[in-house]
């Protein structure tokens, strides 16, 4: 939380095209840039079509993983293999190969993290100490260290979840599931100033490079159009709920013919998990009360690309290090 991820990169790719950095066409904003990355296949196994899998940026053989599979120590196998079953597992495998969604930009990858684990809420597993990465993020690093030959790494957005992997606190070992997967590959990491907490467990567990950014400012919300008037229903729905319940049902109607207009339902949809069969149900009234009563917004902020420094006396930018 803190920082606006998606800008932030953007931000950081065009930087880099203007130091000299051999990239392919960016779109034309973020948004655009995130549109194309899920377009390419998202890790929500929900939404995942079989045309996002066909699309992936990349790929590896069940055969190529099984390689590495093999070169990780003993212990750590063995907990992927009761964890997980065999190689190349059962998530995100498309025919005989594991796929990763991706933009390949040419000197540049930019990759979703996979996902820690599946069939499980993704909330409670976050920090779970003791449960290992799956095949599918395995492969990845791996996939980014010996094929594409990337020559750092960037985690953009606060936090991942490689420095919660099993292992060690400190001072990690090949038998541990963070070192194991980075080796000796650059990690660096945009982190919010004001959590030092986890900033230190990207920078022990991952030996991450901490580059902070300030935090959020704060500011008043306000309402407009639509949103304005829902505002205005919702505080009627507490009165009359206490005052009048009969006119429940019609402010009930006004309030979802509102949400509709201004396209809130696909969100709550999601959200919530809501079955549009019940539009009605006063749970659905109580929930939206909730969201469009929030005083506050924060204003994430995104980490800007300062002009590049100047060439006039050589002439030259720096390339990047990694061979085409």
């Amino acid at each position: 939380m803190g920082l606006d991820s998606p800008a932030s990169l953007y931000a950081m790719l065009r930087g880099m095209q203007a130091r000299g950095y051999q990239m392919a066409e960016l779109p034309p904003d973020s948004d655009a840039l995130m549109h194309e990355l899920i377009d390419r296949g998202a890790y929500d196994q929900d939404y995942l079509s079989a045309e996002q899998m066909k699309n992936a940026a990349a790929r590896v053989p069940a055969q190529r993983y099984q390689a590495w599979f093999d070169e990780l120590p003993d212990s750590l196998r063995d907990k992927m293999l009761q964890r997980w079953g065999q190689p190349p597992g059962g998530a995100y495998v498309d025919g005989d190969e594991l796929v990763f969604s991706g933009l390949d930009y040419g000197n540049v990858f930019v990759a979703l993290q996979p996902p820690r684990g599946y069939g499980m809420d993704p909330d409670a597993i976050y920090h779970t100490p003791d449960l290992p990465p799956t095949h599918h993020y395995y492969a990845l690093y791996r996939w980014l260290r010996d094929d594409w030959r990337a020559d750092a790494i960037v985690h953009v957005g606060k936090h991942g979840t490689l420095e919660w992997l099993p292992g060690k606190g400190v001072g990690l070992s090949q038998h541990c599931f963070p070192d194991a997967l980075l080796g000796d590959m650059p990690l660096f990491y945009p982190f919010i100033v004001n959590d030092p907490g986890e900033g230190s467990q990207a920078k022990r567990r991952g030996h991450a490079v901490i580059i902070d950014h300030l935090t959020p400012a704060m500011t008043t919300a306000d309402s407009y159009g639509p949103l304005a008037q829902l505002t205005q229903l919702v505080d009627e729905y507490y009165q009359v709920e206490l005052l009048d319940p009969n006119k429940l049902p019609l402010l009930q109607q006004q309030i979802w013919d509102l949400i509709k207009e201004a396209k809130l339902d696909t969100d709550l949809a999601a959200m919530l998990k809501h079955d549009h069969d019940h539009d009605h149900d006063h749970g659905m009234s109580t929930s939206i009360i909730t969201i469009t009563t929030m005083a506050t917004i924060i204003r994430m902020p995104a980490i800007s690309a300062r002009p590049p420094p100047s060439t006039a006396s050589t002439g030259r930018r720096r390339p990047s290090r990694r061979p085409r």
